[in-house]
């Protein structure tokens, strides 16, 4: 952007060649005899003028440069703003997973200690003190790869918030509701970065072409001259024009007007290509929804009475260890189905405001872009 910013500058400058100052002195010798040497002077000052509006043409052509540049910033932080946000979401989700993966492993080596009373009591057969055995062990290795995958995570998460991967980072905050999104109109596509860059770079594309056109129109040459001869001193205004006859800047204009054809084309392209995002994450985000809401609160509610309820049963004896060992899984099985669905439901929701051109979080929750 900075170096847009200076091409601006320069295109500004009123007048684009500094005035030319010509000093010249020296003898004069003259026939007559008896004459003297004398010294004579001659100075000179001109300026180039353009005369068919090139600088606005430049300034043009820089400023919709500058405005492209801008465009490419925020489509990059844009960008960053979303691998920050699916990072943190993959963060709370990894964080809670580790939350119910703890719960449910604490379960699991009370059935074990359940299943060797039972046994000491010559209630249990050799296949439930097995199966308790194995299920703790299930339970010890999700835990533990759950931790795994918080790290991670964090360590993921860290260097895009511009800190170190081993930083200790304190979450705050939950998975996101889905919020409504504005339908995406013509004038929303045009909002985009990406597209508003391709839109200022065509414009460039056409200030240039008509730079090059003005570029074939002679330039004027305004000046004054004083000179001094014998005893008498002169001053004339002088004017040169340059007689267009081989060179009318036809290589330049060429090209000039391909690379507009050739801007026209990109821009239909990124048109079209930032159109088929948005749709195919307003896809993507309408398939996530649908599966988050799979898990209503009665699902819900139905997991965490099942949790209890198995508690309750293992503690008075009154369900098998088989038994047990399924109802739990079941019930692990779906909090973490749960946890997947709202994490895949923050992410997409995150792309399709991306995509979308909307900030990622509104303003009271400290919205960025």
């Amino acid at each position: 952007m900075a170096e847009a910013r200076g091409e601006l500058t320069g295109a500004s400058v009123l007048l684009r060649e500094n005035p030319e100052v010509e000093l010249g002195a020296g003898p004069r010798w003259l026939d007559a005899p008896g004459s003297n040497r004398q010294v004579g002077l001659e100075a000179s000052v001109s300026q180039r003028l353009e005369i068919a509006g090139q600088r606005g043409r430049r300034v043009d052509r820089a400023s919709a440069e500058v405005a492209a540049a801008e465009a490419d910033a925020d489509a990059a932080g844009r960008t960053v703003d979303l691998a920050v946000a699916t990072a943190f979401y993959r963060a709370l989700g990894a964080e809670e997973r580790v939350r119910i993966a703890g719960e449910h492993e604490r379960l699991a080596r009370e059935l074990l200690e359940i299943a060797r009373a039972r046994d000491e009591k010559g209630a249990a057969s050799p296949v439930e003190i097995n199966a308790a055995r194995v299920r703790a062990a299930e339970a010890s290795r999700l835990l533990l790869r759950a931790r795994a995958d918080e790290e991670g995570s964090r360590a993921r998460l860290a260097p895009l918030l511009g800190l170190d991967a081993a930083a200790p980072l304190a979450l705050q905050g939950g998975l996101p509701e889905p919020r409504d999104l504005p339908p995406a109109t013509g004038a929303a596509v045009d909002r985009l970065p990406a597209v508003a860059a391709a839109a200022r770079r065509l414009e460039a594309a056409r200030a240039a072409a008509g730079l090059a056109s003005a570029a074939a129109w002679p330039d004027l040459r305004l000046g004054a001259r004083y000179t001094t001869e014998e005893a008498s001193r002169t001053l004339l205004g002088t004017l040169s024009v340059p007689i267009p006859v081989f060179q009318r800047n036809q290589g330049e204009r060429e090209r000039a007007r391909a690379a507009v054809t050739r801007s026209v084309a990109e821009e239909k392209g990124v048109r079209a290509q930032a159109t088929a995002e948005i749709r195919e994450a307003e896809i993507e985000r309408d398939r996530a929804l649908q599966a988050a809401r799979l898990y209503d609160r009665d699902v819900l509610k139905a997991l965490d009475e099942n949790l209890a309820l198995l508690r309750r049963m293992l503690a008075a004896g009154k369900v098998s260890a088989a038994d047990a060992i399924v109802l739990q899984r079941e019930a692990l099985e779906g909090h973490l189905g749960f946890i997947d669905a709202r994490i895949d439901l923050a992410v997409a929701d995150a792309r399709a405001r991306t995509a979308a051109g909307l900030p990622i979080l509104d303003d009271a929750t400290g919205g960025g872009r």
